[in-house]
């Protein structure tokens, strides 16, 4: 029995699939793409696309659909936009929030990407620049990714007034009085006394979620994103247990490999207040692959307790670093 018995013809159906097939496309592959990102190992082949290509992919159909009149590719796609945007890194005016008065410390977040390499007198003398009052490092190591044992006196001698506390390849920076500090695989934690209060500052390096270079050999590249996606969730999971085991305010900074649209952060963003909508850049894009800085995979994050005055990305040409800078103000209330 065929819907002709019925007399229902097929053709308005297959002439609807024909002109707005690429809409359905899209907007169906944005529902899976947030409903699986980050829960599923295998959907991760797809983590390789920037997050603002979405939204270049949308703007695109919109206009086609415009030009033609397609009005209702135009309405799945308006439904679809939310889908779109909590993919992008993209921080529109309207999304900036009220700044407020930086009389608390600043804190400068770095990826250095292996200390060997460059001139260290520059290296210093950019870290230096940044004025900070606390500075989260990652990646003290060699090009073996060794973390480095043998400069802590180095370390100590170009950083006076600061205490030194090292956790492998991470390594952070204060002025302050510290009152505990907890080591973990993938974070470093140091309690400090800021003021009249303790605030847990977080110095994150989560592993990567793909190896690139195996891209020309699907069945190791599919096996790597299984082993990374297991390895990263017992990362994931470590650092949310210690913050909501951790009474104290929170900040909360580093390299954590992920993008917007991975879905790892979602539980991060619904409790902490992102820093980059302190800032003026409208796309907070931190890493650079060697022409383009079009992935943001470095973050700042505080407790709402502790606002934030301001937030800048800091280009770094005086390094090998692929890696920005984050530098923000707290304002301590």
């Amino acid at each position: 029995m065929c819907l002709y018995s019925f007399g229902v013809s097929l053709k308005p159906f297959l002439l609807f699939g024909r002109r707005h097939a690429l809409v359905l496309l899209f907007a169906l592959f944005m529902s899976l793409h947030v409903w699986l990102m980050g829960r599923v190992w295998w959907w991760n082949i797809f983590l390789v696309i920037p997050p603002n290509v979405f939204l270049g992919v949308f703007v695109i159909l919109f206009l086609v659909g415009l030009m033609r009149r397609r009005w209702i590719g135009l309405l799945i796609l308006c439904l679809s936009f939310p889908l779109v945007w909590m993919n992008s890194d993209v921080v529109l005016p309207f999304a900036k929030q009220v700044m407020s008065n930086a009389n608390g410390p600043v804190i400068f977040n770095w990826n250095t990407e292996y200390w060997q390499d460059g001139d260290r007198q520059d290296f210093y003398a950019f870290i230096h620049a940044q004025q900070a009052d606390v500075i989260l490092l990652q990646e003290h190591m060699n090009r073996q990714d060794e973390p480095l044992l043998h400069d802590f006196d180095e370390i100590t001698q170009q950083f006076p007034g600061y205490t030194l506390v090292m956790n492998g390849e991470l390594i952070t920076l204060t002025k302050y009085p510290i009152v505990d500090t907890v080591r973990s695989t993938q974070f470093l934690r140091t309690d400090l006394r800021i003021q009249n209060q303790v605030v847990s500052v977080y110095n994150v390096h989560l592993s990567n979620p793909v190896n690139p270079s195996l891209l020309k050999q699907p069945v190791r590249f599919m096996q790597s994103l299984h082993k990374y996606f297991v390895m990263r969730s017992g990362q994931f999971t470590a650092l949310e247990q210690d913050i909501s085991a951790n009474p104290l305010p929170h900040y909360i900074a580093g390299d954590f490999n992920t993008s917007h649209a991975m879905g790892s952060m979602r539980w991060f963003l619904t409790r902490f207040t992102d820093a980059a909508t302190r800032g003026t850049s409208h796309f907070p894009a931190t890493w650079t692959d060697r022409i383009l800085r079009v992935w943001r995979i470095d973050w700042a994050l505080a407790d709402p307790s502790l606002p934030i005055a301001s937030y800048e990305i800091i280009p770094v040409v005086t390094s090998s670093s692929d890696h920005a800078g984050l530098r923000v103000s707290l304002s301590m209330e």
